[in-house]
């Protein structure tokens, strides 16, 4: 009878049974194990293979699998943020956010309340993102593709964050009790120190001692977990009794309490963990205040008791801007040693030439914090620029008599020991350095979010310097030169910003005139503008600062509606002449200035003023549109180096000035409607009619070319099927489909008085729809009533009357009055089918001519022409010959 199958037998006794190749067989297995990291099998786990034993069945409710496939996916999530791969962590965060959304029902059934794992892995990506963020030497090294999923991710997680405020923040208070709830769940076991969602790591594998004894004999807890549930196994002493052994074989069901439970922490080891953390805290709080400690006990500039003169704060000054620049300078150090020394000098009263020296050092020092130029500063750092130079223009108007800063003054005239002081600097440019950090910022920030609006609300701080800095030039006397810029600056600041005091409607209405007859009043923008740029024109002496203060103004202009002025001030100044000379930056204001003339001709009715002025920049494309408008970056074929990307994003506006492109575009679309559609019907027999605008014809094409078309959708199909209604005379309809909701609320709701413009607009609708039925329509009627067309586009008959009279008179329609009867009596001139067919061969003839003449001059072969005139003097010759030969016959007669 077989040992396994015995009654009694013990573990010694069966040790003598084994063989010597069992033995082999079992140290062969040991260091396979002890690789593998598995646990220690037990002896009947050794001698049978593993195909003879079946795997549990694991039953796992709903909560347990989404638990898991949230912890797999944070998993995921962790590795992708090692190698910065934004794209599949936008596309896990997705995911996440999917599945949670999903079970959210179930996941906070018992608890009522978020799992405490999914709070700190949302938390430590939003910090994990925003570290990135700032890191804009890594965000500018990024592809094209990674660098659109951070700023994707970063607005998504910011946005689905806000549902889990409350969480988020109790979990950065106190990130370790927050932690430790994981611990508690038993679906979560994972180890306070590990990620949340990892699982607990299994125990390192022990190796097997070569003793059989010692392997046979060793019942360790992990070796008895591995072991299942069999009652009737007995340990004596160094002895296992094993009874019945067949029922360790046979076949069992498995239950859901079969499931092998995962080790929980007992209350003392949590307790020990949450001492732990807390002595950890305490210990970092320790180290902040022993570092603030050092910080108030450092050394300053001067030691106690010692006695501040101004040669001393001169020394100490030379130290502290000679360690300027170099490598391992402290930057904030050196902008507080700064203002230990400006302190020393005021409390001392060293007079006010060494404090403007040091306030200007400030300023300096306040730029070094920004490492990169191409880069924006900090926020933070900007306002304390700010704050240092209008310090410094302070002190410059309080002591205008007695400190004198300019640029001509060199280091070694400088004179900070009596009155009157010299110093070498120059504010203005520092105004002008401060505008364009605050330019960089705005473009740096994200212009759909309350950022941009948070740092736009420090513009009314620089616009205060800048005056404050006019203030000084001008009661100092400065040179006209300088002023000019000063003024250039307000100017740059003032030129896009709508005034409703200025418009020539609230001028013109009675509100306008009481307001204009105040006399205390202050100064329109217009006004102010205008006054601004008179200086400039007689006292400026370089080119640039005329130019963009004369495209400036006439940009202020336009948008208040002063469509004469702005179009007079234009046409005076020839800038379309000589515009391609200047540098980029004055070109990309030519073009706003000329896109905000146009809209303003097409709010007075000027359309084809409009046209004109729209056509060059709406005929490139949308992305050439917003590259010529400073709005947007184009991705071109050729490559661009880095400075020149960097460059180039210099360049853009920001996002509170733009122009709205959609309300380019439609007006641009209307306008050649209203122009395109007449013509078209006046000459739909000419097939040598020239194109007003290239891009409405193209639309129009693609338009006919559907075979079912739709109602109009989008902006473009709108105008396209007013341009169709518009065509067949039907004026209304064209009307519906320019003015509606869609477009009200897209288009038309953007301009100043819209109401006013719509009324305008109908009314160019009804006349060009006249001229566009009588050109289509006139050749099927003899007479047409003058009262039925009035009727007809709902227009007096005055106006009906003189736009029939003037086609009439300039030939565009064959037709003459009847004034008896108040009729239009037509002339129809159409040619006959014959007629056409053969105009039709005439212009193919007339071109194929023209393409031959044209091949012959770019070949320039001169061998092709002497062939020609060789045959030519042949035939010549020929005939010569045979004339000569019958005078000869005449004469022999």
């Amino acid at each position: 009878m077989s040992r396994f199958f015995g009654g009694d037998f013990s573990s010694s006794d069966s040790e003598s049974d084994v063989s010597e190749d069992e033995k082999l067989i079992d140290q062969q297995q040991q260091p396979r194990r002890a690789v593998t990291g598995a646990k220690p099998q037990n002896k009947f786990q050794q001698l049978f293979s593993d195909d003879e034993e079946e795997e549990k069945r694991i039953v796992k409710s709903a909560k347990d699998k989404r638990y898991e496939e949230l912890q797999s996916i944070i998993k995921t999530m962790k590795s992708y943020k090692k190698n910065n791969d934004y794209t599949k962590i936008l596309d896990r965060f997705e995911d996440l956010a999917r599945i949670y959304e999903k079970s959210r029902a179930l996941l906070t059934k018992d608890t009522d309340s978020v799992p405490p794992f999914y709070i700190k892995c949302i938390a430590e990506l939003e910090d994990y993102i925003n570290s990135s963020w700032e890191d804009k030497g890594g965000r500018s090294k990024l592809s094209k593709t990674n660098a659109k999923s951070l700023s994707a991710l970063r607005q998504k997680l910011r946005k689905y964050n806000k549902d889990f405020e409350t969480e988020i923040k109790e979990f950065r208070e106190n990130p370790w009790e927050s932690g430790e709830e994981v611990e508690e769940e038993p679906e979560s076991q994972s180890d306070g120190d590990d990620d949340f969602g990892s699982k607990p790591s299994q125990p390192a594998a022990q190796p097997e001692s070569d003793s059989d004894s010692e392997g046979w004999s060793s019942s360790d807890d992990e070796e008895d977990d591995d072991l299942p549930d069999m009652p009737d196994i007995k340990q004596e002493g160094d002895k296992m009794v094993f009874k019945n052994i067949a029922q360790f074989f046979l076949k069992k069901e498995s239950t859901h309490d079969d499931k092998k439970a995962k080790p929980v922490l007992t209350e003392k080891e949590k307790e020990e963990k949450r001492l732990r953390r807390k002595r950890e805290k305490e210990e970092r709080k320790q180290l902040e205040l022993e570092k603030a400690q050092r910080e108030q006990e450092k050394v300053g500039l001067f030691p106690k008791d010692a006695e501040i003169t101004l040669d001393l704060v001169i020394k100490k000054f030379g130290e502290v801007i000679a360690n300027r620049g170099k490598k391992g300078t402290d930057k904030f150090e050196q902008i507080s040693l700064l203002k230990e020394l400006k302190a020393a000098a005021v409390d001392n009263d060293l007079g006010a030439g060494i404090i403007t020296k040091i306030c200007l050092s400030l300023v300096a020092a306040g730029f070094d914090l920004n490492i990169n130029i191409f880069d924006s500063m900090k926020l933070e750092h900007w306002r304390q620029v700010l704050g240092y130079l209008d310090e410094l223009l302070d002190l410059l108007i309080a002591n205008m008599d007695t400190v004198s800063v300019g640029v001509d003054v060199a280091e070694d005239q400088e004179c900070l020991k009596e009155p009157p002081f010299l110093v070498a600097g120059a504010p203005l440019t520092l105004c002008d350095r401060v505008a364009t950090e605050f330019t960089k910022i705005l473009q740096d920030a994200d212009c759909h979010s309350t950022e941009y609006v948070e740092k736009l609300r420090n513009e009314p701080l620089l616009y205060n310097l800048i005056l404050k800095c006019q203030r000084y030039l001008e009661e100092s006397g400065a040179t006209p030169d300088l002023l000019c810029k000063c003024y250039l600056s307000r100017i740059e600041l003032l030129y896009y910003k709508f005034d409703k005091t200025s418009t020539a409607a609230f001028l013109e209405s009675d509100e306008g005139k009481q307001f204009l007859a105040n006399t205390h009043r202050e100064p329109t923008s217009s006004e102010l503008m205008d006054k601004l740029c008179k200086y400039i024109y007689t006292n400026d002496k370089k080119n640039w600062i005329r130019t963009r203060a004369v495209l400036c103004q006439i940009f202020n202009l336009a948008l208040h509606d002063k469509w004469y002025q702005a179009r007079d001030l234009m046409l005076m100044s020839h800038l379309q002449e000589s515009i391609q000379f200047a540098d980029v930056e004055t070109q990309l204001l030519y073009n706003r200035t000329l896109v905000q003339l146009g809209l303003c001709a097409f709010r007075h009715g000027n359309i084809r003023a409009a046209h004109d002025a729209l056509l060059d920049i709406q005929s490139s494309g949308r992305k050439k549109e917003q590259e010529l408008l400073a709005q947007g970056l184009v991705t071109r074929q050729q490559e661009k180096t880095p400075e020149q990307e960097k460059i180039e994003k210099r360049r853009q506006q920001a996002f509170h000035t733009h122009i709205n492109l959609d309300l380019l575009e439609c007006t641009y679309l209307v306008s050649a409607m209203l122009l395109e559609i007449p013509y078209m019907a006046s000459h739909e027999a000419d097939t040598k009619r020239r194109m007003i605008s290239k891009s409405f014809h193209n639309q129009l094409k693609q338009s006919e070319r559907q075979p079912l078309p739709g109602p109009p959708e989008n902006m473009h199909e709108h105008v396209i099927a007013a341009s169709k209604a518009m065509r067949m005379g039907d004026w209304q309809a064209c009307y519906n489909f320019i003015v509606n909701k869609k477009m009200n609320a897209r288009v038309w709701s953007l301009f100043p008085n819209p109401e006013k413009v719509k009324q305008i607009l109908k009314r160019k609708i009804q006349e060009e729809s006249l001229r566009a039925y009588l050109f289509t329509f006139s050749s099927k009627f003899s007479t047409i009533s003058l009262d039925n067309l009035a009727k007809q586009f709902e227009l007096e008959k005055q106006t009906v009357h003189s736009i029939v009279s003037k086609l009439i008179i300039t030939e565009e329609l064959a037709a003459s009055w009847d004034e008896p009867s108040n009729c239009i009596v037509t002339h129809p001139s159409d040619p006959s089918s014959v007629q056409k067919l053969c105009n039709h061969l005439s212009e193919k003839l007339n071109h194929l001519v023209e393409n031959n003449e044209r091949l012959l001059e770019a070949m320039g072969n001169k061998n092709l022409q002497f062939m020609f005139q060789s045959g030519r003097d042949q035939r010549g010759n020929q005939g010569d010959r045979k004339q000569n030969n019958r005078l000869r016959n005449q004469n022999l007669n």
